[in-house]
């Protein structure tokens, strides 16, 4: 349980003051090594190499014409090319294969695709779908786990009742897919609480790796406080078997007062949800009141709190939700998005095609018409951007594919493909040819010039690097933060110190991965920056001799 005493997570705000105090410390650092700089062993003129460079490679920061919001992120050969340009009120979407998805659209169609020709067929003998206003209608598609062999997928909508839109519920089927037709379908989900209210369904569903299947049920907008009672699946994630059985280790299995279905309790409106299987996490995203969409990490039995905590406010005043942002015996997200940007699906990328980006947390964006690209590291969040405004409109849904490509489905400009050209291995290009920088000279300790690595002669006084080191680098690479090396892991540096220095030279001043251009230190004079490395490679050659 997390005590009403436990830290802030991660904001754009917090952001934003981490910036602002890198930048204090940077104009102090800078300043200190303008003074400093004069009784460096290193010749004054190469401090003009960071000129140089720009001008050789042309640009200050090179940056794709087509996607500048991924190249901010370092990702400067990716492409993005339209897979099915117009498409009907699509809601969510489920590779079948490296060339088929299924794809639901809102106003009741189930589709089947082919990406490789563009062509559609509508699935038949789908069950009397609620519609006509608000978020009623077709919602969440998911495939059984060994789908290849017994073809079952996973259907989530609004139920009418007795053939009326004007009151619907949540409800869950499965069927078998033959051909173009659904077989042998059957009620996973029933529950008789029907709503008029025409919004806040939940709706996602995922498998985890025992193929238990989770699904969230939204609060549908009454903030009654449903949502935290246990005789009620508002505002809950629910976990049964794949054909609807409940699982006997539930957390409220026999617990009085508890529906057994219930596996976590407190939700809004939670439409994404994405199980991880490298970690067994289960992430889930919630699209907040007035502000406070989350990402949460769902685990069995605890309560999320909503609507007596929150991290946004009445849609008629801006009031804010119950206590506050905390209260004891709720949980806190790993993350919040204020203002909120309309969170809708979630993905976690493990693929090959893009590997900087393995295990981040990718969250569409519908009012905010983006993908937010949050780097996941253990149980916190780093860093977060916003990318990809470039496929328009409000993003819907976002998966990856089979080749690791990564697929993103906009609610008015169809479904786009983002990937990289070529066969794998995928690698990250270079920016300047190898001609256009001075060749490596290696030396047996591995050092690298221009990168300072003190023989045993200069042991005796502090490593120029090592001041800028602790200013602007020890953040990330002491803990081993977002991929940092850490100075102890001699494993990790030894490629980087073996490889040619211009490789480095343009890691650091273009950015590399999640560390941003200069590492945080735009202002630095370039000779300093060589030093810090310099610093970081005689640290992790002391690592190895230890």
């Amino acid at each position: 349980m997390t005590p009403t005493t436990a830290p802030r997570p991660t904001t754009v705000f917090a952001n934003v003051r981490s910036l602002l105090l890198v930048a204090v410390i940077t104009f102090i650092a800078t300043s200190f090594f303008a003074i400093a700089r004069a009784e460096s062993p290193i010749d004054a003129a190469k401090d003009e190499e960071r000129d140089a460079l720009v001008l050789t490679l042309g640009t200050s920061r090179p940056e794709s014409v087509d996607l500048p919001s991924v190249s901010r992120v370092n990702v400067r050969d990716a492409r993005l090319e339209p897979v099915l340009p117009r498409v009907r009120y699509p809601w969510a979407f489920e590779f079948i294969n490296e060339s088929e998805i299924l794809l639901t659209q809102h106003a009741g169609k189930l589709l089947h695709v082919d990406l490789s020709s563009g062509v559609s067929k509508a699935i038949e003998g789908l069950p009397d779908i609620a519609g006509g206003t608000g978020q009623m209608g077709l919602l969440d598609v998911a495939l059984h786990p060994d789908f290849k062999s017994n073809r079952r997928i996973y259907l989530s909508y609004a139920k009418p009742y007795e053939g009326s839109d004007r009151y619907s519920v949540l409800e869950v089927v499965t069927a078998v897919l033959l051909g173009n037709q659904l077989t042998d379908t059957r009620t996973l989900l029933n529950y008789d609480r029907y709503s008029w209210a025409p919004s806040n369904f939940g709706g996602a569903m995922t498998f985890d790796d025992k193929e238990y299947l989770y699904v969230t049920v939204g609060d549908r907008g009454e903030e009654t406080g449903a949502t935290r009672r246990g005789d009620r699946l508002e505002g809950k994630v629910l976990r049964v078997t794949d054909l609807g059985d409940v699982p006997s280790d539930n957390p409220f299995v026999g617990v009085e007062g508890y529906d057994p279905r219930v596996y976590a309790v407190g939700l809004r409106n939670a439409q994404g949800l994405v199980f991880d299987s490298p970690t067994g996490m289960l992430v889930e995203v919630e699209h907040g009141p007035l502000g406070g969409d989350e990402v949460n990490v769902i685990e069995a039995g605890q309560d999320y709190g909503f609507p007596t905590v929150s991290y946004g406010g009445y849609y008629a005043d801006a009031r804010p939700f119950g206590q506050g942002t905390h209260a004891e015996g709720t949980e806190q997200p790993i993350f919040y998005f204020l203002p909120s940007i309309a969170a809708s699906k979630v993905m976690i990328y493990r693929g090959p095609m893009f590997p900087e980006w393995n295990g981040h947390i990718f969250v569409t964006a519908l009012a905010g018409q983006h993908v937010a690209k949050l780097d996941l590291d253990g149980s916190v969040v780093r860093s977060t951007y916003a990318i990809l405004q470039e496929v328009g409109g409000r993003i819907r849904d976002i998966k990856e594919a089979p080749d690791g490509s990564i697929y993103i489905l906009s609610q008015t400009h169809g479904l786009k493909r983002l990937f990289r050209p070529g066969p794998p291995p995928f690698s990250r290009p270079r920016v300047a040819p190898d001609s256009s920088i001075p060749p490596p000279i290696q030396h047996e300790d591995l050092s690298n010039d221009p990168f300072f690595v003190r023989n045993a002669d200069s042991m005796s006084v502090p490593h120029p690097g090592k001041a800028l080191y602790i200013l602007a680098c020890s953040g990330c690479h002491d803990p081993g933060a977002s991929a940092a090396q850490d100075l102890g892991d001699f494993a990790a540096w030894e490629p980087i110190m073996r490889q040619a220095p211009a490789v480095t030279r343009e890691h650091v001043i273009f950015g590399y991965g999640d560390m941003p251009p200069w590492g945080f230190c735009n202002s630095c004079p370039i000779q300093d920056v060589y030093n810090a490395i310099g610093y970081m490679f005689e640290e992790a050659q002391h690592s190895r001799k230890e």
